[in-house]
């Protein structure tokens, strides 16, 4: 059964929402899922400038959107969707709607328009992922055509053994499973600068660092090899790497070809996604592929 039920894909009308939308219809369709698109008019925006001296602002707005809607049923197939225009604060708007529509995964783009409606601008995306209960799926301006336009052959999956490693092995695994895609567990194993003897405080050489780190790999290699199900169909492989998590999973992403990054949205610290330069938040930005974010 899939877990993809129902999928929320908000749209802005510029190029990063609409690549959104032209997956979110091809992915909804290809594991049998709901879909509804989602505009939102800006209430704020009624409070800036001079468009609270302009006669039926707010209308002219809601008719531009329409138009633009209308546009873009002609352009994507949303002959399965259902299409929404709603008032109101964006962020509030698609965290209401994500969080109590019974959605399974909200998938947006990271930039917006720069005129007159700024809708979903990075800056709005990351307060939806700060905020959002459910998983949520990004598509970057780094994202090609040919990755975001097909159904994934490799996915990757950052474990980091933390509390949501299961929600992106069990995302991971079905999406795989579904697509015959191959299957890839990723995780970093990060060294301290300077390593600290237990008993006199003082720093460790280099050679019991590098012991202590063979070891740690080991032991995490075991881990992780543990931690895939046996495959159904499609290929597994777990990796592990040394060194820094941002660059390590734009490493395999690279070199591997991935088509979807899989992540916890604690990336790699305590303190999680609420550090602004936190791993999930650069690759949200920045990952050549579709990156979901998962709780």
């Amino acid at each position: 059964m899939t877990p993809y039920k129902h999928l929320l894909c908000p749209v802005d009308f510029s190029e990063s929402s609409r690549r959104a939308l032209e997956w979110s219809s091809r992915f909804s369709k290809a594991v049998g899922a709901k879909l509804t698109v989602l505009h939102v008019v800006d209430t704020d925006l009624l409070s800036i400038g001079n468009l609270v001296a302009v006669p039926n602002a707010f209308d002219e707005l809601r008719l531009r959107a329409e138009e633009a809607v209308a546009e873009l049923e002609r352009e994507v197939d949303l002959t399965h969707a259902t299409v929404e225009i709603v008032d109101g604060v964006p962020e509030d708007v698609l965290v209401s709607a994500a969080n109590r529509r019974n959605v399974d995964l909200l998938v947006m783009g990271t930039h917006g328009l720069s005129g007159f409606q700024k809708f979903l601008l990075g800056s709005v995306t990351e307060k939806v992922l700060h905020r959002a209960q459910v998983p949520l799926l990004s598509i970057s301006p780094r994202v090609e055509e040919t990755t975001g336009g097909r159904d994934p052959r490799t996915v990757l999956m950052a474990i980091d053994f933390g509390p949501e490693s299961q929600g992106v092995l069990r995302h991971g695994t079905w999406l795989a499973e579904h697509f015959r895609a191959k299957l890839i567990a990723l995780h970093v194993v990060r060294v301290p600068y300077v390593v600290l003897n237990e008993s006199s405080f003082e720093p460790v050489t280099r050679l019991e660092v590098e012991r202590l780190t063979e070891s740690l790999v080991a032991r995490r290699r075991e881990d992780l090899e543990a931690l895939l199900p046996e495959s159904a169909g499609s290929e597994r492989e777990a990796v592990l790497r040394v060194g820094a998590p941002f660059e390590s999973l734009r490493d395999i992403v690279e070199e591997r070809s991935v088509d979807l990054l899989i992540m916890g949205a604690g990336g790699h610290g305590d303190a999680g996604i609420r550090w602004l330069g936190s791993t999930c938040h650069k690759m949200v930005r920045l990952a050549p592929c579709p990156v979901m974010v998962v709780r």
